[in-house]
């Protein structure tokens, strides 16, 4: 009945040109951005949008209604979030026994078809999903609330992404839309289970329902420019070749690095970085994999769209919604040619709940390390596996709670009965 013709993926901001398609019943479609309505439309169904110069997660929503005022139907959309704009359904029933366990997966991709696997986990634990219609789920304790999670990848860079509740008390029949609220424990901290959180989430002063907390594996993105690259393979060429074992622990890393722009688009990030693979090693090869495992190709020596890089690297770390982080690498030749400034990118991680971790490469801080708030000096490969370090423990204490509904993260917050822990960011 009506779809969005435009789709947002990557980092979207600035002016955007918005079309919907609708069928012919459909008279009039309202544009929703955030809550308030930004347009009504007539045939052809198309206007402008204004996302504002600094990039933010935004929901945008089109209602179609017929020429009487009746709703026909509506389409929804995240933008610069994390979420597949595929849809796609994951829906649990009882097995033949107690503690058995179907979930029947459907999607529907804008793309001609998939071209990747079917991923679907249970508390960050793969499972075997041969026949989607039919995924049998594990379940020792249907008490405990767990997270069920499945994506899709389809072409053209979209993904189909959702999760649902598996175990606890709530009817089966009911699978309620969640969203990811990552926060970090204090020392010592130990969350209450899900029916102990209730009232330490709200959003706009209305209380949230806590259906599951997750620890799940750690995701992060390493932003690397060029001279702190050129500083890295010196400090490292005395080192080792980086393991290809893999992590004891659930480690996935990748690393962007900045590169010059090459076109005038600022609403489109496709020039903004070169990015390498997801990598699952050990937590001590994430130097050696940089400077002896990678072959990247010339960037140019100035001008660098560090900050854009940055905030593109946000959406990458929390692409599957589990614990995460941005570590930006600055080195002695560090010159910024980004469309957005520095605390423009850090205040669009810290919406996304991205803890952001700023090393400085070399001897003497770089020039940049004022603008960015760096607090880590590395200088040679011990000092380097000491930052590592302490981004892993930082990274442990992350959680995952999920609470039901579709929200934008930013508009989430904590209430005073929620203690011993922040919000991530």
């Amino acid at each position: 009945m009506i779809s969005f013709a435009t789709l947002c993926f990557g980092l979207v901001y600035g002016v955007l040109n918005v079309e919907i398609r609708a069928s012919g019943g459909v008279d009039r479609v309202d544009l929703v951005l955030d809550g308030r309505q930004v347009a009504e439309l007539k045939a052809p169904f198309a206007a402008p949008v204004d996302l504002e110069w600094e990039p933010a997660p935004h929901e945008l929503v089109a209602v179609g209604y017929d020429a009487g005022g009746k709703e026909l139907g509506r389409a929804r959309q995240w933008i610069n979030r994390s979420r597949g704009n595929a849809e796609m359904r994951l829906i649990v029933e009882r097995g033949g026994t107690e503690r058995s366990l179907i979930a029947r997966l459907t999607w529907n991709c804008p793309t001609s078809g998939v071209t990747g696997p079917v991923e679907v986990t249970l508390d960050g634990r793969n499972l075997p999903a041969p026949d989607p219609s039919r995924i049998e789920i594990p379940v020792r304790d249907t008490s405990r609330t767990q997270i069920l999670r499945a994506s899709v990848e389809c072409g053209g860079n979209i993904n189909a992404v959702t999760e649902t509740v598996v175990g606890g008390t709530r009817p089966w029949t009911d699978s309620p839309s969640l969203t990811a609220v990552p926060v970090v424990l204090e020392k010592g901290m130990k969350l209450p289970s899900p029916e102990g959180l209730a009232g330490w989430l709200e959003k706009n002063g209305v209380g949230l329902r806590v259906a599951a907390v997750e620890e799940g594996g750690f995701d992060v993105v390493f932003v690397c420019e060029g001279s702190a690259f050129e500083k890295l393979k010196r400090i490292f060429a005395s080192s080792g070749a980086p393991s290809h074992e893999p992590s004891g622990e659930d480690l996935r890393f990748r690393f962007l690095v900045p590169v010059g722009r090459t076109g005038d688009d600022s609403t489109i990030d496709s020039s903004t970085y070169a990015a390498t693979a997801w990598f699952e090693r050990r937590w001590d090869a994430i130097g050696l994999t940089l400077t002896k495992g990678l072959q990247l190709k010339p960037w140019p020596g100035t001008m660098q769209r560090v900050a854009d890089a940055v905030a593109a690297a946000g959406l990458a770390s929390a692409g599957r919604e589990r614990r995460r982080a941005v570590v930006l690498l600055l080195g002695p030749g560090v010159e910024d040619g980004s469309d957005l400034q520095s605390g423009e990118a850090a205040r669009f991680l810290s919406a996304l709940r991205v803890p952001l971790f700023v090393w400085s490469i070399g001897k003497t801080a770089s020039p940049e390390a004022g603008s960015w708030n760096a607090t880590t000096t590395v200088a040679t490969p011990a000092e380097f596996h000491i930052a590592a370090s302490r981004l892993r423990a930082d990274l442990r204490r992350q959680r995952i709670v999920w609470v039901e509904g579709a929200h934008l993260p930013q508009v989430l917050t904590l209430t005073p009965l929620a203690k011993g822990i922040r919000l991530a960011r």
